[in-house]
Order: C-alpha cells, then sequence, then structure tokens
C-alpha cells in the first residue's frame, strides 16, 4: 500500500511538472500554477455564464438546433467542471 502511494504521488508530481512546463510556454509571467488557476477561472466562469445565457435564449425561442449545439459544447465541458474542486484542493495542500 505505501509503495502504491508513492508511485501515485510521483505520477502526480510528474503531471503537474508537465502541465507548468507547458502553462509556461503558453501563458508566461506567472510565478505558479496556482497564479494562472486564479488568473484564469474568473475567465471559464464568465465563459461558461454566457454558454448559460445562450441555451436559455435558444431555449425561451423554441431554436431547437441551436440548443442542441449549446448542449453538446456544455455536455463535453462538464467533467471539466471537477478539474476545479481537484486543482484547488492541490493547491490548499501544496500550502
Amino acid at each position: 500500500m505505501h509503495l502504491r502511494r508513492l508511485v501515485s504521488s510521483l505520477q502526480e508530481k510528474i503531471a503537474l511538472t508537465s502541465i507548468t512546463e507547458g502553462m509556461e510556454v503558453c501563458l508566461p509571467g506567472f510565478q505558479s500554477l496556482q497564479e494562472r488557476f486564479e488568473k484564469l477561472y474568473p475567465h471559464a466562469q464568465f465563459v461558461t455564464q454566457k454558454f448559460n445565457d445562450l441555451i436559455h435564449l435558444a431555449t425561451a425561442e423554441s431554436d431547437d438546433s441551436t440548443l442542441q449545439v449549446l448542449q453538446g459544447k456544455v455536455a463535453r465541458q462538464h467533467p471539466e467542471g471537477g478539474l476545479v474542486a481537484d486543482c484547488s484542493a492541490l493547491f490548499s495542500t501544496a500550502n
């Protein structure tokens, strides 16, 4: 059991290092992954709200084809919602 936790911990650190290196290329100028998350998360919330507004409008207008497209995009994004909690937990344990 101890070995499994060690391997899991190493995998998480390697994955986090890879993410951090990739983020530095895409989003330079931040001091940490947490800083990037804190800066980008409000934008993600803004975009989500705009999707929700469009879904509400498409529903009100009975625009079924637009509603299907929007719901498909939201369904693909839904699993990412769990990542927010995971990231928040990771940052709180790191500090």
